[in-house]
């Protein structure tokens, strides 16, 4: 009898979660939270940040990945590669947003009060679960009916086959250093950028894309609602703090899940 309730009990532990924190949010965090201001410009200076985070990541990564003949076989060379060229691209952003209207700030990288972002961070992971998880199987329908290949990214595969000889780097890489590099490109210069020239909503959904877009087919769809949360968050919070730490979450828990039950990924 208790296994019985048990298992009807269980698929409902996540929507459960997602309407309690939505109601945390809601009742106790949302009054404290400092939203963004209303943008003051139209131009298009955070787009081209946004350009030179983006592409100067991308060709950094392909050039010094064919310098050496090639990818690493091994994840953490690879995410190190990856990371450093996040690095290298994120403080030209960063040192050329010193000529953009606002400057460095309107990147995002203000001072906050940090007691707040980390249970906004957790909040909006709460409320977002049961949407990455209904966009991971769209994402495995859509690829089976247009007979693309299914399956995991990339740096997953990697990730489960090193198994026990995997490296500290991929959590370091994946937790922290990617998230920041990426939460200051898509979402300080991408969305702010857009929220300049289109309404907020917009901006979210149109970040959110080109998020997932970014990514390995295999995870678009889920990348992309997960950008569309974290652009919201953005917007609700007034700073990168917390969905900084939404970003590393997700990835930390995508991480613990190939470590300890792999077979859930695949």
């Amino acid at each position: 009898m208790l296994e019985t309730v048990v298992g009807l009990l269980l698929p409902l532990t996540p929507l459960a979660l997602c309407i309690l924190a939505a109601s945390l949010w809601r009742r106790q965090l949302r009054p404290r939270l400092q939203p963004l201001p209303p943008p003051r410009d139209r131009s298009g200076g955070l787009l081209a940040l946004f350009l030179v985070g983006w592409v100067g990541t991308q060709t950094i990564y392909a050039l010094v990945a064919g310098l050496r003949g090639g990818l690493p076989d091994t994840l953490g060379p690879v995410l190190a590669l990856q990371s450093g060229a996040n690095l290298v691209a994120v403080a030209a952003v960063v040192l050329l947003a010193r000529r953009t209207p606002g400057g460095p700030a309107a990147l995002g990288l203000r001072p906050r009060r940090p007691l707040l972002d980390p249970p906004a961070a957790l909040l909006a992971w709460l409320i977002v679960l049961p949407i990455l998880a209904a966009g991971a199987w769209l994402n495995q329908a859509a690829l089976e009916w247009l007979e693309l290949p299914t399956g995991i990214q990339d740096h997953l595969q990697r990730f489960l086959a090193e198994g026990d000889a995997a490296t500290p780097w991929p959590w370091l890489a994946m937790v922290l250093v990617i998230p920041f590099c990426e939460e200051l490109v898509f979402r300080g210069a991408l969305y702010g950028g857009l929220r300049r020239l289109v309404p907020a909503w917009a901006a979210m959904l149109l970040s959110g894309l080109v998020f997932g877009l970014s990514h390995d087919p295999q995870v678009m769809l889920p990348v992309a609602a997960l950008g569309v949360m974290l652009a919201w968050l953005y917007e609700r919070t007034g700073s990168l703090a917390a969905p900084t730490l939404l970003h590393g979450l997700q990835n930390a828990a995508t991480l613990a899940l190939a470590t300890w039950f792999p077979e859930s990924l695949t």
